[in-house]
């Protein structure tokens, strides 16, 4: 498989976790309002807000799926299995919103953040090891590829200059380089100890 058919595929994954994403977090957010809804108006007396500073929801057994609580960070919206482990959590603290997603083993899978000047998603291994990671900020945009040891593999990238892709060999060494710019396209081929040793404008 290529490189690209690598990056249309991840890409498709994305989409595809995104709009399992929303599509859940629109559940909860329905189930929630319809529950604080279902209470205020079944009450003794009708209140125009509820205030508390948690409200956990159980299913038919008894076992908590979702609770919403204020912690020590902010508040935070997590949802559990049928095992009572949690596989989404939501929150927000001082940086910025959060949405973590578990596997069943409890390993984080999926991370999403919203910090004050840059945007991140990582997308990690059964072993819990990061192997996809896309950001943009200030500078641009980015995408690392990292192999079972953590080691960034391929990089893609909105350099100031234009589009950008390094290929990195198992030791973290940049073996080679394909870029745009003004000047038009460039490839750059490199020795094991990151010396050019083939340029092509």
């Amino acid at each position: 498989m290529t490189t690209e058919e690598r990056l249309d595929n991840l890409e498709r994954e994305l989409a595809r976790a995104k709009r399992r994403n929303r599509w859940l977090l629109a559940a909860v957010g329905l189930c929630l309002g319809a529950w604080v809804l279902a209470g205020c108006l079944g009450g003794a007396a009708a209140a125009n807000e509820v205030r508390a500073t948690r409200f956990v929801v159980v299913d038919d057994a008894g076992k908590v799926r979702a609770a919403l609580g204020m912690e020590v960070d902010g508040p935070e919206l997590d949802l559990y299995d049928a095992g009572g482990k949690t596989r989404a959590a939501l929150n927000v603290d001082a940086n910025g919103p959060w949405l973590t997603m578990y596997d069943a083993a409890g390993n984080i899978c999926a991370l999403l953040s919203v910090d004050v000047d840059r945007l991140a998603l990582t997308l990690s291994d059964a072993a819990g090891n990061v192997r996809a990671g896309l950001s943009m900020d200030a500078h641009g945009s980015r995408l690392l590829l990292r192999d079972a040891t953590g080691r960034v593999r391929a990089a893609l990238g909105m350099e100031v200059d234009g589009p950008e892709l390094d290929l990195h060999d198992a030791a973290g060494t940049t073996r080679a380089a394909l870029n745009v710019d003004a000047d038009g396209p460039g490839l750059t081929m490199y020795d094991a100890v990151e010396r050019p040793v083939w340029l092509a404008p």
